[in-house]
C-alpha cells in the first residue's frame, strides 16, 4: 500500500476530513489530496506532521517514503533511458548509413568518413532541438561516437 493510501485510510479511520488536516497543519487541501492520491510525495517534515495528526508511526512512514522515492527515481530513470534509446538508435543509424553507404554520401572520396559522420550527426541534432533533454543526451552520445570514429 502506498503512503497516500495509508494516510487516507488513517485519516478516515479517525473521522477527519482533508480540510481539517490542512487547517491544522497550515497546508492546502489540494496538497493533502495530491498526497493521498499519490500524485506527489510529501517532504519529510510534512509527512511527520501528517503522521502525528492521523495517529501513524512517523518512523515507519519515513522508511516507506524513502522506498517510494527510490522507486520513483528508478522508474523515471528507466523512462529516460527508454526515451534515449528510442532517440539515439534512429539518429545514429541514420548518420552511420550516410558514412557506410557510398551512394548516400555527399562528399568526395578524399573526405574521411568521420567528417561525413560528424556532419550528419550535427544535422540530426538540429532536428532534436524540439526536446532539450533528448538533444543534450543525443549530442553527448554522438560526440563520443565521433571521438571513437576518429581514433
Amino acid at each position: 500500500m502506498t503512503i497516500g493510501k495509508i494516510i487516507r485510510r488513517a485519516r478516515e479511520k479517525r473521522g477527519l476530513t482533508q480540510k481539517q488536516i490542512a487547517e491544522q497543519l497550515g497546508i492546502s487541501v489540494s496538497y493533502i489530496t495530491k498526497i493521498e492520491t499519490d500524485e506527489l510525495l510529501p517532504g519529510d517534515e510534512t509527512l511527520i506532521n501528517i503522521a502525528q495528526t492521523v495517529g501513524l508511526d512517523s518512523t515507519a512512514l519515513l522508511e516507506r517514503l524513502q522506498t517510494e522515492r527510490t522507486n520513483n527515481q528508478r522508474q523515471k530513470q528507466e523512462a529516460r533511458n527508454k526515451l534515449r534509446r528510442q532517440t539515439a538508435l534512429p539518429v545514429v543509424g541514420h548518420a552511420a548509413s550516410h558514412v557506410t553507404n557510398p551512394i548516400a554520401a555527399d562528399t568526395s572520396a578524399d573526405t574521411p568518413p568521420w567528417v561525413e559522420f560528424e556532419r550528419h550527426c550535427k544535422e540530426l541534432a538540429q532536428e532534436l532541438e524540439k526536446n532539450p533533454e533528448q538533444l543534450e543526451w543525443a549530442n553527448n552520445f554522438l560526440e563520443l561516437l565521433v571521438q571513437n570514429v576518429r581514433r
